[in-house]
């Protein structure tokens, strides 16, 4: 049986009394103190006068040898610093993130690689459509910004933004490795309820690629921008305009309007 002891700790104004196991490490005690104060372990310091060996207390050091029953231990810390601590860990590990992708993103077009898609039934034509979206360097690197610093879905079309923004992700990241699109043609059916129309077999009948790109990349203006009002998370949209050419006629997938903000411009000249 363990034998616990009492201890005391001061974290600002607040006196916590807690029943301490000598024999355990002095991360545990952060852990027990972490479920109290609300503040992760590795943003706590724990010392005391009252230690047999005056200092701070390591994570690793069997607490019995430094605390002795009935001391007093004072801990500091602060949910400020630790707030920001986590946000800039956060930031840090978002920008390596972004640098590994723009590595992936420039030995794949280096080496003049882009991943296959799985059919997954009938499912060639939007296959094409998110080749054609890969293959514009600024229309993928925004789906991808857009797909890892969005929240929860906000409607169907924002949904397949996000699954569209995802597999553009995994496919620069495995050139070479063919991948199964099924999240985004799940989601693309529920937007579009034209394209989950089935045969008398029940199978998904075959659409046209054209008309696919058309829907895929309505859908892509509902991917919040890094410009989105974080405060009040509303998606404000990729300030996206595309111009669809094919058989030598030019159609705007949107209708044309003097630009109220910088805007992503391309003119794609498609052959599917």
């Amino acid at each position: 049986v363990l034998m616990k002891f009492p201890v005391t700790v001061l974290w600002g104004s607040q006196v916590l009394k807690l029943d301490a196991d000598p024999e355990l490490p002095v991360a545990l005690l952060k852990a027990q103190l972490s479920s109290l104060i609300s503040i992760p372990p590795g943003h706590q310091m724990l010392c005391s006068p009252d230690l047999l060996s005056p200092g701070l207390l390591d994570d690793d050091e069997t607490l019995g040898d430094r605390v002795s029953a009935n001391d007093t231990i004072v801990c500091i810390a602060s949910r400020r610093s630790a707030c920001i601590a986590d946000t800039t860990a956060a930031a840090a590990a978002a920008a390596a993130d972004d640098a590994a992708t723009d590595a992936a993103d420039a030995a794949a077009a280096i080496e003049g690689e882009r991943p296959g898609l799985t059919n997954l039934g009938n499912t060639c034509y939007l296959a094409s459509a998110i080749q054609l979206v890969a293959s514009v360097p600024e229309l993928r690197t925004a789906l991808i910004a857009a797909s890892r610093h969005s929240g929860e879905p906000t409607s169907p079309h924002h949904r397949v933004a996000i699954e569209l923004g995802k597999l553009l992700s995994r496919m620069q990241r495995a050139p070479s490795v063919a991948q199964a699109p099924t999240a985004l043609i799940s989601a693309f059916r529920v937007a579009h309820r034209a394209f989950a129309e089935k045969d008398e077999r029940g199978f998904y009948k075959q659409q046209d690629a054209q008309e696919a790109l058309g829907a895929l990349l309505s859908c892509c203006k509902a991917a919040p921008s890094r410009s989105s009002n974080r405060a009040h998370r509303r998606p404000v949209g990729l300030p996206l305009e595309v111009t669809l050419t094919a058989g030598g006629a030019r159609t705007p997938s949107v209708a044309p309007r003097r630009p109220t903000r910088s805007t992503l411009h391309i003119d794609a000249s498609v052959s599917l």
